[in-house]
């Protein structure tokens, strides 16, 4: 197994709370049931035990970590009239990417490609959670769906 790539940045916005669309102004707190999870993945052929296992062994990073929203906090954001909002974190994710082979030394073959992301813990007002900065994404709007902010697709 042979790591390629190093690289943290601020990931797509993860959502914390309901989307919520204002008629008069509305405050958003966080609410229970939101995670994010380390995660390894690869294409067809790749070990992704041995993949989670190597680098867990020889980084510390535990991939079947999660975060969990459990409790509600005193951060809360305020959607406008006429706006659709969520509350989100801007997640700080470090990505590993690499390739995997099979075989001798002097005679392998690549076997396929993997990633794995992972994420440091933050606490914000005695809430742990994912390093990042917590914010608000709102845009123009009377319905759902309601797009990111950063990233694609929609939050449900």
């Amino acid at each position: 197994m042979v790591t390629d790539k190093e690289e943290t940045f601020v990931d797509w916005d993860v959502q914390m709370s309901a989307v919520a669309c204002a008629v008069g102004d509305m405050d958003i707190s966080v609410s229970s049931g939101y995670s994010v999870s380390n995660a390894i993945g690869g294409s067809a052929g790749v070990d992704l035990k041995f993949v989670k296992d190597r680098l867990g062994g020889t980084l510390g990073v535990d991939y079947t970590r999660t975060w969990t929203t459990q409790t509600s906090t005193i951060t809360k954001g305020t959607v406008k009239s006429g706006n659709c909002g969520v509350m989100i974190t801007k997640p700080i994710t470090t990505r590993r990417s690499g390739r995997q082979f099979k075989g001798c030394i002097g005679a392998t073959t690549e076997t396929g490609t993997w990633y794995a992301d992972s994420h440091d813990e933050g606490s914000y007002n005695g809430v742990k959670w994912i390093a990042g900065a917590t914010s608000m994404c709102v845009k123009p709007g009377d319905n759902p769906p309601l797009s990111r902010c950063n990233g694609s697709g929609n939050f449900i």
